[in-house]
């Protein structure tokens, strides 16, 4: 269970690990690398900071686990057909990752593609989870990063209200974050702290 607790390590000793250790990952400076440059098109964040936000959510919630980091480092690779075949087809260094991590972020594909936002909202126990608590925490990190974007980005219309579709994906981040039991006041007390202690765009700071 996620671990979001008074007397834990504080929002800036994590975001010091995250920027300390993340850096010295071969998982991020792949990631780094095959996402150099590019921003999601419909927000205009990068997908670096995607991961980086992610991570510093993996790690408040979870603790700093160097393989489950990793993982979710690279999980974009593993996730997307394009860039699962481009990996096998050796065109990614995905050679510097073990095993374990890869095994990881296969696992991460097979749950997180079984529900994704344009299907019919689940509820409950209709979403599956994974046998490994490693994989549900690094579907709690994304689900928390994708809706704090969601929600700053593309949740509101032009005239200041939610945008006729933005119900049904509210929809489907609340049910995965409820699924993996992150309550209302979590999501939000993370999406605060992200905002206080970040970005710190740990790619640009190591370039």
């Amino acid at each position: 269970m996620p671990r979001l607790d008074p007397g834990q390590e504080s929002p800036e000793a994590v975001r010091a690990l995250v920027d300390r250790e993340l850096v010295q990952s071969e998982a991020f400076l792949l990631i780094q690398e095959v996402y150099r440059g590019r921003v999601a098109r419909r927000t205009g964040v990068s997908y670096l900071q995607h991961i980086e936000d992610g991570v510093y959510v993996l790690v408040r919630l979870f603790g700093w686990r160097p393989r489950v980091v990793d993982a979710y480092c690279v999980h974009p690779i593993f996730q997307s057909d394009k860039h699962l075949a481009r990996a096998l087809a050796g065109e990614l260094a995905i050679d510097v990752l073990s095993t374990d991590v890869v095994a990881l972020a296969m696992e991460y594909r097979r749950v997180a593609n079984a529900y994704i936002s344009t299907m019919k909202p689940r509820r409950g126990a209709a979403i599956k989870l994974s046998p490994l608590a490693e994989v549900n925490a690094m579907l709690a990190a994304d689900k928390v990063q994708n809706k704090k974007d969601f929600m700053a980005h593309l949740y509101f219309g032009a005239d200041g209200g939610p945008k006729p579709s933005s119900l049904r994906y509210l929809e489907y981040f609340d049910s995965w974050l409820e699924r993996l039991g992150l309550s209302a006041a979590s999501y939000d007390r993370l999406v605060n702290e992200l905002a206080a202690v970040g970005p710190r765009n740990v790619a640009a700071a190591k370039t």
